[in-house]
C-alpha cells in the first residue's frame, strides 16, 4: 500500500466517523464477488482507534462493486439502515457503514478496461462504544502535539510511526532525543543534519529495537516523524 493510497483511506476513515450512519448489530464485512484480497493491516491503531485494511482486486466494474455493497446496505434490506458516499476524493469512490460500534468502509476505483480495486477497511469508534483506548508512551518535547500516531501489531511485523509537531527549533529537537535515548543506553547510528540545518536525522538502536527520526524545518513549526520497532514503545 502507497503512501498517498493510505492517506487517502485514513482520510476516509476520519472523514466518516462525522457522518451519519446506521447503527445495527451482526453485519459480516464480505469482499466482492470473486474478487482477490490481501491483509495490508491486521492489526493497526491510527490515534488510538483500532482497524484492519485489506486490499482487493476485481474483474467487475466499479458500479458492479458499489451495487455489491449498496444492495447490502441498502435501507430495509437484510442488513438494513442505509449507507454514506462520496466521490469527494477522486479517483475513489467511498461507501461507508456504521454497525455495532464499528466503521466499515469501501474505497473503489477502476482498474484496468474493466476491472476495479480498492480497500475494504474496519475500524472500532471507541466514541461510540463508550470505551476509551490508552496512548502508549513516547518522549516528547513539552507542548508538542500529536498528528498522527499509527500502530501496526500484524504477526512478524511490530512497529509504530509518529508525526508530533512543536515550536521548538531542529537542533533543539534533535539535541532532546540524542539525549534522551543514550540515557536510556541505546547507540546512536546517525545523527546528521542535512539542508543546511533544515533538517536532521537521527538513529537509535538497542539490541533488536530501533528508532529513526526526521526533524524537520516546517516555518514557524517543527515537525518530528518517528518510525519505531520496539515493543516498549509501542505497547
Amino acid at each position: 500500500m502507497n503512501a498517498a493510497a493510505l492517506t487517502r483511506l485514513l482520510s476516509a476513515i476520519a472523514l466518516f466517523t462525522l457522518l451519519p450512519c446506521a447503527v445495527r448489530a451482526g453485519m459480516d464485512f464480505p469482499p466482492p464477488p470473486d474478487a482477490k484480497t490481501e491483509w495490508v493491516a491486521q492489526d493497526m491503531e491510527l490515534n488510538n482507534i483500532a482497524m484492519k485494511i485489506r486490499r482487493f482486486e476485481s474483474d467487475h466494474s466499479v458500479q458492479q462493486v458499489l451495487g455489491f455493497y449498496r444492495e447490502r446496505w441498502r435501507a430495509g434490506g437484510d442488513y438494513g439502515g442505509g449507507f454514506a458516499e462520496t466521490d469527494a476524493m477522486e479517483p475513489w469512490i467511498i461507501l461507508s457503514r456504521v454497525e455495532n460500534q464499528r466503521l466499515y468502509t469501501v474505497q473503489v476505483q477502476s482498474h484496468g478496461a474493466r476491472g476495479s480495486w480498492g480497500y475494504l477497511g474496519e475500524s472500532d469508534l471507541p466514541a461510540l462504544a463508550g470505551k476509551t483506548r490508552t496512548q502508549s508512551r513516547f518522549p516528547a518535547m513539552s507542548n508538542s502535539t500529536v498528528l498522527n500516531d499509527i500502530v501496526n501489531r500484524d504477526t512478524g511485523s511490530r512497529g509504530r510511526t509518529l508525526l508530533l509537531s512543536n515550536g521548538y527549533s531542529v537542533e533543539s529537537n534533535a539535541s532532546f532525543y540524542r539525549s534522551h535515548f543514550r540515557r536510556q543506553g541505546w547507540t546512536a547510528d546517525m545523527d546528521q543534519t542535512v539542508e543546511t540545518g533544515r533538517r536532521h536525522v537521527l538513529a537509535f538502536r538497542n539490541g533488536p529495537d530501533t528508532v529513526n527520526l526526521v526533524i524537520t524545518d516546517a516555518g514557524d513549526r517543527t515537525n518530528v516523524i518517528a518510525g519505531v520497532t520496539t515493543r516498549e514503545l509501542i505497547e
